[in-house]
This record gives structure tokens, C-alpha cells and sequence, in this order.
């Protein structure tokens, strides 16, 4: 249909781009990793809208932002990868605020963000785990520890919650186990795939209850 940028650093360029998701109807976010910074697409015309961040430890800056989402007040949630922290900004990337990277339950290089009832669920890749945290960021609890057996991660990366029926599932790319696997939202495994992925790495659902994953190795969507 179309294509969006090209390799570079100017505005509207990219060099490594991550996670997408979309602001609203007609545009969305992409963490442009390798260049720091978040930036807006129109994907009805394919037009740079705006950018914001760049490479830092401060607020508001980011040391290679690997994922994006949107929280229930329409604020930017970023996986700030490199910072081993969530930053919240508001839609023209202003920060909010911070968590992940103090406390008990410190982050160490966060992947997967996503916003569920009023909780941000993260893909904790080098502590091997999922971390849930309430809606002002304070730590709430874990799913998984290292290993490779049900309910175990090693590197999890892109997560989606999948709703079926009465039951909302929790998906999860166990990157580097070559497979999702699948909990409850509060934590308890239920499933897994079998066989056939190699380095998944991100994963959706469509309207029509089916689930997509980026396959990295192979270089295709399962």
C-alpha cells in the first residue's frame, strides 16, 4: 500500500526502527531506536508528522527506545531500553514520569510495554520476566523467572493481550525459548506454542481472532 521513511537520521528517517502503535485512527508512533527519539506518521498519506527525544539520561531523552504504547489518558508510554526505565509522556512528548528504574524491582533493558486495566505490564528482557505495575508506576508483581520450562523466559520481548470470549490472555514473544507463551493477566501460564518460530520477537492480534508474530530469523510474519 505504502511505505513509510528510509534509512537516515533526519526527520522522518530511521535507523532501526522498533515498536509501533497507533495515536489514533489515521496516525501512529514508531520508537525509531537507533536514533533516540519517537516519531509520528500519518499512514493514510505516509507524512512525517513530528518527533520527539533524542539520545540522553534525562527526561524526556532516550538511550535506544525499543517499544511504545498508549495508556488509558492517552499518554505515550515508552520502553526506554537502554535507561532500564518506562517513561510516560503526553502526546507532544512531554514527560510525566518515570518508573522501572528504582525501587526494589529495578528494570534491566525493558522490551514489551503494554497498558492493561489501569496497569502497564513490561517485558523485563535481562531479569527474564514480566513486571506488572499499577497506573503510577509503582511495582505490583512478577510473572516468570529465567529457565526453559512452562511458565519460564529467557529474553522476552513483544506482548499483547488476546481477548477471547470471557478470558483476556496474556501473549508474550519468549524470545530467546523460540516460542510464546500464555498467562493469565495475573500471572499463571496456561499455553505455548509448539514448534515452528525462531527468535520471535513481536506479537498482535486481529479483529478477527487471529495472532500475528514477527518472526526475526526467518525474516517473516507467522
Amino acid at each position: 500500500m505504502r511505505k513509510l521513511g528510509c534509512y537516515g537520521e533526519n526527520p522522518g528517517q530511521f535507523n532501526c526502527p522498533r515498536g509501533v502503535t497507533y495515536l489514533n485512527d489515521d496516525e501512529i508512533l514508531v520508537a525509531d531506536d537507533n536514533n533516540h527519539r519517537i516519531q509520528q506518521f500519518n499512514v493514510q498519506t505516509g507524512n512525517f508528522v513530528k518527533s520527539f527525544g533524542k539520545k540522553g539520561t534525562g527526561e524526556g531523552e532516550f538511550r535506544n527506545p525499543e517499544n511504545v504504547c498508549m495508556d488509558g489518558d492517552g499518554n505515550v508510554v515508552v520502553a526506554d531500553y537502554a535507561n532500564n526505565r518506562i517513561q510516560v509522556l503526553t502526546k507532544d512528548g512531554k514527560p510525566v514520569f518515570k518508573f522501572g528504574d528504582s525501587g526494589g524491582e529495578k528494570l534491566n533493558k525493558p522490551t514489551g510495554c503494554i497498558h492493561h486495566k489501569n496497569m502497564f505490564i513490561i517485558s523485563d528482557c535481562r531479569n527474564n520476566s514480566l513486571n506488572a505495575f499499577d497506573s503510577s508506576g509503582k511495582f505490583l508483581y512478577k510473572i516468570g523467572k529465567a529457565g526453559e520450562a512452562d511458565g519460564q523466559l529467557s529474553c522476552p520481548w513483544g506482548l499483547c493481550v488476546e481477548k477471547y470470549g470471557n478470558r483476556q490472555n496474556l501473549l508474550v514473544c519468549d524470545r530467546d525459548n523460540d516460542r510464546i507463551q500464555q498467562f493469565t493477566v495475573d500471572g499463571y501460564f496456561t499455553g505455548k506454542t509448539v514448534s515452528g518460530l525462531q527468535d520471535p520477537i513481536y506479537i498482535a492480534t486481529t479483529p478477527d481472532g487471529r495472532i500475528l508474530v514477527s518472526d526475526y530469523k526467518t525474516k517473516r510474519m507467522s
